[in-house]
């Protein structure tokens, strides 16, 4: 993520995630990383891959219903392809690996940068998080919002 900004800063250009881009859509594994935490070539860095998926989503007009849908995989999946992780995955007698998010679904992840309720290493938890909550009052009345698509059906 650190050289598509810089990139696109110096030269104004962003041509890392057109090249990313069109190798994925030829089938080659692409995968996603972010290891930038406040450092001199990207100081917004939060160590995020969900953030970086949100980039990416942006930078290579890969908003489609599919492709969102597939953004996780660029930071779990093919990131552990590219890594060579051979028992990659849940699975019985893996390491239980996980996180849990606050999202009903992975486009929900990616588009609202939900919140890790939980990380799981080894099968225990090593981390939490209590989500926040959005409420907004109209006309006196107090909602509770999620800006989640049940939010736009239910009275």
């Amino acid at each position: 993520m650190d050289l598509v900004v810089r990139n696109a800063r110096v030269a104004g250009l962003d041509a890392p995630v057109d090249i990313a881009v069109r190798r994925e859509r030829a089938g080659v594994n692409v995968a996603i990383g972010h290891d930038s935490i406040m450092d001199p070539w990207y100081p917004l860095g939060v160590g995020d891959p969900i953030q970086a998926c949100f980039v990416m989503v942006h930078y290579g007009q890969m908003s489609g219903h599919e492709e969102l849908a597939s953004m996780l995989d660029f930071v779990t999946g093919r990131a552990a392809r590219v890594l060579g992780l051979p028992d990659y995955g849940l699975s019985e007698g893996r390491r239980a690996d996980l996180v849990v998010f606050d999202a009903p679904t992975a486009i929900d992840v990616v588009r609202t940068l939900a919140a890790r309720t939980a990380v799981i290493a080894g099968g225990r938890v090593v981390a939490q998080t209590t989500p926040r909550h959005t409420t907004v009052t109209v006309n006196g009345r107090e909602t509770r919002v999620s800006f989640l698509k049940e939010d736009l059906t239910t009275p």
